[in-house]
């Protein structure tokens, strides 16, 4: 008999911090799955977690890591081998990845008990960024803030509808790095999966200027400078899936009903077959200034 089920799906962390989403998907009673969920880029190691799903009846949120799965990696449809223990439910492969537009990358996940886990995405073409600005702001509050305005102008590709996010850090000489907040001045249909004035991170798709320019807005940007050593702000733009934009667009939605297990909630968004979660990719342009 199939019963709807609230469940909790431990999502992966959205910026590199962990957090937990509510879902209602129905299953069959007791019906365990695996819950995979993986975001990455070529230019840093592929890491993959791997749960399984609870009731939200159970008011427990220590969720079981699957420390068994035998993980694997394809691209283009070959076996590039498996990925590494690394403990509380975590597996990651070190070498690097393709960035080639078109690279199609899949994942098999299998564990005692469980039906095998999949998901395939193709790697998106690079943003071409074709004019980044940045200037200072008036308002700084006190010497330790600095303010800036930065424009960049995007070369969309005219195909079918790309998806975009948005984000920033501040990097310090050792290359340890913060998330910045920022507001994004631009009428793209962005949205914020923190649905807040000033975020992390934008998302939107080019429905308004398919195969067109845009220029991005952002700012003010402002950073607390706390010593005298070298800093520099990154902008990064980068190009992403379709399941990536569902998946944060759906876990905005979430947080945004009340009550969140109201009849009014929906499910978040899903690439895995036999499965929960989200395999997603993305390809990024980095655009970087020195703090003065």
């Amino acid at each position: 008999m199939i019963n709807k089920n609230y469940l909790v799906l431990l999502a992966f962390a959205l910026f590199q911090f962990s957090c937990e989403n509510f879902v209602e998907v129905e299953l069959a009673d007791d019906e365990p799955q695996l819950v995979v969920n993986s975001f990455f880029n070529a230019d840093s190691a592929l890491k993959v977690s791997v749960t399984t799903n609870k009731l939200i009846s159970t008011f427990n949120h220590n969720f079981e890591t699957v420390e068994n799965a035998v993980v694997e990696l394809y691209q283009n449809h070959q076996n590039s081998g498996l990925l590494s223990n690394a403990g509380l439910g975590n597996y990651r492969f070190s070498d690097r990845l393709s960035d080639v537009t078109g690279t199609i990358y899949s994942l098999k996940v299998k564990a005692p008990g469980f039906e095998t886990a999949e998901a395939t995405e193709i790697m998106p073409p690079k943003p071409d960024i074709t004019s980044f600005t940045n200037d200072p702001a008036t308002g700084n509050s006190g010497s330790m803030y600095k303010s800036y305005k930065v424009k960049l102008t995007l070369k969309d590709i005219a195909e079918k509808t790309n998806f975009y996010f948005i984000r920033g850090w501040l990097i310090d000489k050792n290359n340890r790095k913060w998330p910045i907040y920022f507001s994004l001045n631009n009428n793209l249909g962005q949205f914020s999966p923190r649905s807040t004035a000033s975020s992390e991170m934008y998302l939107f798709n080019d429905k308004s200027f398919n195969g067109q320019s845009a220029q991005l807005d952002l700012g003010p940007i402002q950073v607390y400078i706390p010593t005298d050593d070298a800093y520099s702000i990154a902008i990064e733009l980068a190009n992403t899936t379709e399941s990536y934009y569902d998946y944060q667009y759906s876990v905005k939605k979430q947080v945004e009903t009340t009550p969140v297990f109201g009849p009014e909630s929906k499910p978040v968004s899903n690439n895995i077959k036999n499965g929960l979660g989200v395999f997603a990719i993305y390809n990024p342009a980095t655009s970087t200034f020195n703090v003065k």
